[in-house]
């Protein structure tokens, strides 16, 4: 995957975002203001009250925003880019229910899909039911990996195996 590409979908409306502001405390300043048809905080509620300052946000991604996250989250583990041809409220529907998991004794805890580093891991692990299910709506997913200085996005398709 390019970077051309992102440009590409950016520029068509088919390309989004989960950033990560736990990791990049950028992010609700540059996102808070968002109006809800290009995204928001993913947490709602008394969460969304208590932590949005280390929140998972969605974002739809113009080029200026691309640019963004390019000059100011690059190097951090920030989140990922989605492609869909979705509206912000199914996107963020699908999204929220992706945010709690369970373990296998049932205990319910956060889960941070959103984040490279376990992204990566959790798809090499799914079945193709749970890869179908975290997908969702999207097309591709896409996470920023290496290190600093040779730092490489790495695709995962829909109906593919990382």
């Amino acid at each position: 995957m390019s970077e051309a590409r992102l440009r590409l979908l950016a520029a068509d409306g088919a390309l989004w975002a989960v950033l990560d502001a736990c990791d990049a405390p950028a992010v609700p300043a540059r996102l808070k203001l968002l109006p809800p048809e290009k995204g928001g905080c993913l947490w709602t509620g008394e969460a969304r009250e208590r932590y949005w300052g280390v929140a998972p946000w969605l974002a739809k991604v113009d080029v200026p925003l691309l640019d963004w996250v390019r000059a100011t989250l690059w190097a951090e583990p920030w989140g990922l880019f989605l492609e869909a041809r979705a509206t912000a409220d199914v996107l963020r529907k699908h999204l929220r229910r992706q945010l709690i998991a369970q373990d296998g004794g049932g205990k319910r805890m956060y889960f941070r899909f959103y984040d490279p580093r376990v992204l990566r891991t959790y798809l090499r692990s799914a079945t193709p039911s749970e890869r179908a299910d975290l997908f969702g709506p999207a097309e591709s997913l896409w996470g920023v990996y290496g290190e600093a200085g040779a730092r490489e996005l790495v695709t995962f398709a829909k109906g593919g195996r990382p």
